[in-house]
């Protein structure tokens, strides 16, 4: 195979080292995997050998005068086979019918928790309200807070609406303030759809932690959390606006290790759980009293937390109320479907549209309810339109945020 190679960022190189583990293959195997699957999909020979030939004798003619010495002067970082990457570049989006039998939604959260109960519950629901009945698999893809499945998504996922990702809502503020892992942008993704909003909570043990926000506010409170997410970001906006006193402690990849880490006493509790997930996967600790909830992160109240405060409601000045309105919307994003950008209109409606029908699916919502998972869905134009007002904000305001969480 031609020697080619390109440069690749860390976060999808551990990502292709993770399926190879998985799958036990080596590169050279899942590169040539790809070529048969895609090279079958549209409709011509599955010769890998001759098939590259002809796209890099292709990809020759093209190259512009000058470009060639650019190319040998760029620093690569980690690289790979050309043949792996190029395969979505070369053939993807190429003109004709397009099999979409098949679907992924990608979860950026490992197994156990709401994230990925909520992509399984979406996989035995979504493909009746699709054309052509297909197949929905679901893959997890832990890393950075679903910052990996999220770039995975933008900038490799195939641009035909046959990849998904279900991910924190929060990630659209890792991309406006400038977080160099992102390399993705939020306005030119398709929001598809949320299931609900969330009510995120700041959650600890009982026997071992505070009783309330109030003496959160006197004493060091230890919490795990996920960077990249509002389990991280929005304890470290609660220590700068309201004065407590939360010790982050970083490195679980999801709820399910953070609530393991909580009742192990490993940590006191976390915030930005959502009050779903809350009630969906730990209801004996809410009867049995084993967890107090210090405070909302939302910016609406819980119906049935009615004497656990809002965070904004306990901010002293203006400016940080502003900065809480920001920080907190995410909470009216939460739990989003998201396509790639770049698809073509109308099977970005088709996709918001089956999305729509099944949120009212008695069978879907029967399901949902068995699950303990909330239904209050949000359409995608609705996500899509919030996330554009999130970067249109004043410059002073996003600043001052991203200020604080650094």
């Amino acid at each position: 195979m031609p020697g080619k190679r390109v440069q690749i960022d860390e976060e999808t190189w551990a990502a292709l080292r993770l399926l190879a583990s998985d799958r036990k293959a080596t590169f050279q195997e899942l590169t040539e995997e790809a070529f048969r699957d895609l090279l079958t999909k549209h409709g011509r020979a599955a010769d890998l050998r001759t098939q590259l030939k002809k796209a890099l004798r292709r990809r020759r003619r093209r190259v512009q005068p000058g470009e060639a010495r650019m190319r040998k002067s760029m620093n690569r970082r980690t690289s790979v086979t050309v043949a792996a990457l190029m395969a979505g570049a070369l053939w993807t989006n190429c003109a004709g019918a397009q099999d979409l039998s098949k679907m992924t939604i990608s979860v950026g959260f490992t197994s156990g928790g709401t994230y990925d109960a909520t992509a399984r519950l979406f996989a035995r629901h979504y493909a009746k309200h699709l054309a052509g009945n297909p197949q929905i698999i679901v893959q997890n893809m832990p890393g950075s807070g679903g910052v990996v499945a999220l770039n995975h998504l933008y900038n490799i996922a195939p641009r035909d609406g046959s990849a998904l990702a279900l991910v924190d809502g929060a990630l659209a503020f890792e991309a406006l303030f400038g977080n160099p892992a992102v390399k993705y942008d939020p306005r030119q993704l398709n929001w598809i759809g949320s299931r609900a909003k969330e009510t995120p909570l700041c959650v600890v043990w009982a026997e071992r932690s505070v009783a309330n926000i109030q003496e959160a506010q006197k004493r060091e409170v230890v919490l795990g959390a996920t960077v990249g997410t509002r389990t991280f970001n929005q304890p470290r906006l609660f220590n700068a606006l309201l004065g407590t006193k939360f010790k982050i402690v970083t490195g679980y990849p999801g709820g399910n290790e953070l609530t393991i880490a909580m009742e192990r006493g490993e940590t006191e509790g976390w915030c930005g759980w959502s009050w779903t997930s809350v009630k969906r996967r730990v209801p004996t600790w809410l009867t049995d009293k084993k967890v107090n909830i210090l405070l909302q992160g939302a910016l609406d109240k819980a119906l049935d937390l009615p004497n656990v405060p809002l965070a904004i409601d306990l901010v002293q000045n203006e400016t940080d109320r502003q900065i809480l309105q920001l920080m907190l919307s995410d909470t009216r994003i939460a739990s989003p479907l998201i396509a790639p950008g770049g698809l073509p209109d109308a099977r970005v409606r088709e996709l918001r549209a089956g999305f729509d029908a099944m949120m009212k699916d008695a069978e879907f919502v029967t399901d949902a309810d068995k699950l303990g998972i909330e239904i209050e869905p949000t359409p995608g134009v609705q996500l899509q339109a919030a996330v554009n007002e999130m970067f249109a904000l004043p410059a002073d305001v996003v600043n001052r945020a991203k200020e604080l969480l650094k």
